[in-house]
């Protein structure tokens, strides 16, 4: 449940700040924004393969670390988008 709430609120984000971009104020802020969402995206398929795999238990290894990943990215994000 977690997981979808976070993912709908980044990608509303996207959505409300894409006009930003569009105005041609592509920056660093923008950069990392991307990054910290294609990281997202890794952790939520990794998330799913958890579910369609549930034996394979260096899944959940992998799915933490990109997860640790995702925080990083979100603190940089934050700190340059301020």
């Amino acid at each position: 449940f977690l997981g979808v709430l976070v993912f709908s609120v980044v990608l509303l984000h996207g959505y409300l700040m894409w006009q930003v971009w569009a105005a041609g104020n592509f920056s660093f802020a923008v950069e990392t924004g991307l990054a910290a969402a294609a990281i997202l995206v890794m952790v939520a398929l990794s998330g799913l393969f958890i579910r369609w795999m549930p034996k394979l238990t260096k899944l959940r290894h992998v799915h933490r670390l990109v997860g640790i990943l995702f925080v990083l990215s979100f603190v940089v994000h934050r700190i340059v988008a301020d």
